[in-house]
């Protein structure tokens, strides 16, 4: 976890002191912050202590590397994984790699190869952190979407509701003219059913299914409802 001042967190597990030592103090000359263990209680360090790399040996009196990669990429989606290896390991690092871990290094470590590696790492994690943030902001995204399509969806059911129910007459055309909709009411009123009148223009009303009298009753009730 990289903190507010952008430097990045690096966890160090061996159970040599020396190498400990060592690793922590070239890590910290390179401008990184660096958490030093030897093994013990390193779950529970790991949870208190924020990281975004964790450089650890695979066999160790307290801990095993490979149980700290399954716990870290089971609990840590970004963090990545370094494995130090003895003279042999080799095969177990490349075996582990398949499991999960960015890279290995072989003892004895030179500072060229440590920080190569290093910012290989950092720079993937950085990857998978906005990946990992993209995503997060598409699903917030998909799921206002969503959430907005469903209120849209009852408005519209409503005002159909609502519509039908009117004691007046609705007609309702798109842009030029064509009748899309009419509710029960005008039906009643004016004898043309759904079926007749939408897909037709409204001048379809002056046929001789109704008399005079209708059309200028109807045309008087339009002007005075507005």
């Amino acid at each position: 976890m990289e903190l507010k001042d952008g430097v990045k967190n690096i966890f160090v597990v061996d159970d040599d002191p020396a190498i400990r030592a060592i690793l922590g103090s070239r890590l910290e000359e390179a401008g990184y912050r660096v958490t030093l263990c030897d093994g013990g209680d390193l779950v529970d360090k790991m949870e208190r202590n924020p990281f975004d790399l964790l450089i650890t040996g695979i066999r160790m009196p307290e801990a095993s590397g490979v149980a700290a990669l399954e716990y870290v990429k089971s609990n840590h989606q970004t963090a990545q994984v370094i494995l130090l290896t003895g003279a042999n390991e080799t095969d177990t690092a490349i075996n582990v790699m398949k499991n999960g871990a960015f890279d290995y290094l072989k003892k004895p470590i030179t500072q060229e190869h440590l920080l190569s590696s290093v910012q290989r790492a950092l720079a993937h994690h950085e990857i998978l952190k906005r990946n990992l943030h993209l995503e997060q902001e598409n699903q917030e995204y998909l799921a206002r979407l969503e959430r907005h399509a469903t209120e849209r969806e009852e408005a519209l059911r409503m005002a159909e509701k609502i519509i039908a129910s009117a004691f007046e007459g609705i007609i309702v055309t798109d842009t030029n003219g064509i009748v899309e909709f009419v509710n029960p009411a005008f039906t009643a009123i004016t004898g043309f059913t759904a079926q007749e009148s939408i897909g037709h223009r409204p001048d379809i009303l002056k046929t001789d299914k109704q008399g005079p009298d209708f059309y200028t009753k109807l045309w008087a009730m339009l002007v005075s409802t507005g």
